[in-house]
């Protein structure tokens, strides 16, 4: 499941970014401040408008349970018998395919049903939408229709002249109405005893609603073919289904859905969440904060103007946060993550990923492979490290050697197994620990200015109550290597002569379970 929420992205997939949580502060402390527990030591958002966004959330193609909370949220089970809760506020919820239990809450929601599917809007004037194309057995079901409130939505594929015979039998299900099309049940709508006329609309797929205003928004969809889907003023639907599609969300705060194919999608004014599916896809934002989601396929997504949360998923994918303080993960594959203007948190994922923060106050962190980190401008963070591992608190390191350059500015750059680490302009900070295991994977900093810079140490006072640090000079002195209780664990360039009671030591809970290398 992705949400997109800032470091819910990352949690969501099953990751623990432990070397995030343990330098979350910048004040750095000595051997004889009582050990920190950093549960709650994770990094804020950018000015703390990057994860203040509507959700977006894509569920497996397992059976998945998702509840979306406050907010006007978009949720998609994808494949398996899912669970979907709205919440609070103004919900589009998609089951997508198997038999599907959907929650509205409060709010005006849409509710898009298949044959086998549960509905319950809640409170509000909902709309559920059946396509009466789906695979399924069964009609689907809606358990709270308000007769002259809600609306229900047949959509068919073809011509107007395809449009099926509707009708409504009164008597087979007791206390409920069941709606016909071309003779077959596709709708129970339970606790209903006549059906109005009006509370019925059929509608093609990819046209608009014809009695309701533009600014109200509509369900425009295509077909398996190359299509070019235009919204309006109001907070539409597009949806391209196969077939290399071009999208324009035009302003109001739309979803946009490429689906299979080859798909350009652009959110352009307002809010917009767009996800582009199979395919090599180009996703653009527009302005305003967007949610965006390449899924499988090389994707070329770009935020643009606003406050933008992009996942790259599948694929070599690049990601471009532009203006605004943005979330950018690339998720698997060998991804490129820019993050523009402004403060960003960018997360690389597995593969081989290069990250640059670029202007403002950023935070990097690669995943797992062997990345490339630049800060840029800024006085940014740089985290090396990453792990798998659950339930642990400071850093621990189970991915490739990285390649972490802090660019301009006062630097924090915490150094994992077999990193190569360089501080650039700036009064640096460079944190090694005791998850350093063997000499063989110690670190390496090229730049050390003693100074400006700071080397820090983090260890577990529950397994190491007393460490002894350790400067020896190299043969050739140009540097020197640092030893925690007699163990290599980080070599730098320009530290020949550091006196070892200037390198800083930092307590940090592991929770009582030792680091892994």
């Amino acid at each position: 499941m992705l949400a997109a929420g800032g470091l819910l992205i990352l949690l969501a997939m099953g990751f623990a970014v432990s070397g995030l949580m343990s330098d979350g502060d910048d004040d750095a402390t000595g051997a004889d401040t009582p050990p920190e527990d950093l549960s709650d030591d994770q990094p804020e958002d950018p000015d703390g408008e990057a994860g203040d966004l509507a959700d977006l959330l894509f569920g497996t193609d397992e059976d998945d349970a998702i509840a979306a909370g406050d907010g006007d949220d978009t949720v998609s089970g994808g494949g398996g018998d899912d669970w979907l809760g709205g919440g609070a506020g103004d919900d589009r919820l998609d089951g997508e395919d198997g038999a599907d239990t959907l929650d509205g809450g409060d709010g005006d929601d849409l509710l898009q049903l298949g044959a086998g599917d549960h509905g319950t809007g809640g409170a509000g004037a909902d709309e559920f939408g059946i396509d009466l194309g789906s695979d399924g057995d069964g009609p689907a079901t809606i358990t709270d229709f308000q007769q002259g409130v809600d609306r229900l939505v047949l959509e068919f594929d073809g011509a107007e002249a395809d449009a099926p015979e509707i009708g409504v039998d009164a008597d087979s299900v007791p206390g409920s109405v069941v709606v016909l099309a071309g003779g077959v049940a596709v709708a129970v709508l339970e606790g209903v005893g006549e059906l109005d006329p009006g509370d019925v609309e059929v509608r093609m797929s990819g046209e608009a609603p014809g009695d309701e205003d533009e600014d109200d928004g509509a369900l425009i969809e295509g077909t398996d073919g190359d299509d070019t889907l235009t919204g309006g003023d109001g907070d539409d639907t597009l949806d391209g289904y196969a077939g290399d599609d071009l999208l324009d969300g035009g302003t109001g705060d739309d979803l946009l859905r490429g689906r299979a194919g080859m798909d350009s999608l652009f959110g352009s004014g307002g809010n917009d969440a767009i996800t582009g599916g199979i395919g090599g896809d180009l996703l653009d934002g527009g302005a305003d904060n967007d949610a965006l989601f390449g899924n499988e396929g090389d994707d070329l997504i770009r935020g643009g103007a606003g406050n933008d949360e992009a996942y790259g998923d599948e694929g070599d994918d690049t990601l471009e946060g532009g203006a605004g303080a943005d979330f950018l993960a690339g998720g698997a594959g060998d991804d490129v993550l820019s993050g523009g203007a402004q403060g960003d948190l960018l997360f690389g994922g597995d593969g081989d990923d290069s990250l640059s923060g670029d202007a403002g106050d950023d935070f990097l962190q690669g995943g797992f492979g062997a990345d490339t980190l630049s800060g840029g401008d800024g006085d940014d963070r740089l985290d090396g490290t990453f792990s798998h591992g659950t339930g642990l608190f400071g850093p621990q390191d189970e991915d490739a050697g990285d390649v972490l350059d802090g660019g301009d500015g006062d630097d924090t750059i915490v150094i994992g197994a077999e990193d190569v680490a360089t501080g650039g302009a700036g009064a640096d900070t460079f944190v090694t620990g005791s998850y350093i295991e063997t000499a063989e994977v110690a670190g390496h900093v090229t730049d050390f200015d003693p100074g400006q810079d700071v080397i820090e140490v983090i260890y577990d006072p529950g397994l190491t109550p007393d460490p002894v640090i350790t400067v020896e000079d190299f043969a050739d002195g140009t540097g020197a290597n640092i030893l925690f209780d007699g163990q290599l664990i980080l070599s730098v360039e320009g530290a020949q002569g550091l006196d070892p009671s200037l390198i800083e030591l930092r307590e940090v809970e592991l929770d009582g379970v030792p680091a892994t290398a």
